[in-house]
């Protein structure tokens, strides 16, 4: 029985048990790259030993755009490869950076009347 999976992605629930029909792509180990992947998921690096072997789902690709072969994949079942610098992009399970600041209120100044 092969191990399970789960995405590297916090708050991503896909896992190789819930759903197996996703496709779980290996985090790359080269440093620059494995550093870029968990830039881009919102994950503290350091939390995690370099040597684990991480998965992301596909979730968080186009798969039909980062793939190298993505038809051959589709029709034969290769290995799923990407494309060398694809470094995950979706995040639909994370709310945005953006909407998560709190207290923020951007002053609007009102030069109407002034000469």
């Amino acid at each position: 029985m092969p191990a399970r999976k789960w995405c590297f992605v916090p708050k991503c629930k896909n896992t190789t048990y819930k759903t197996p029909d996703k496709t779980f792509i290996t985090v790359p180990r080269d440093a620059k790259r494995r550093e870029k992947w968990f830039a881009a998921a919102r994950r503290d690096i350091k939390k995690v030993s370099e040597k684990s072997t991480l998965y992301c789902c596909e979730d968080h690709f186009k798969l039909e755009e980062d793939m190298e072969i993505y038809v051959e994949y589709k029709l034969s079942k290769v290995s799923a490869r990407l494309k060398p610098n694809v470094v995950p992009h979706l995040f639909a399970c994370q709310p945005d950076k953006s909407s998560s600041k709190k207290g923020f209120v951007k002053a609007v100044r009102n030069d109407q009347g002034k000469n």
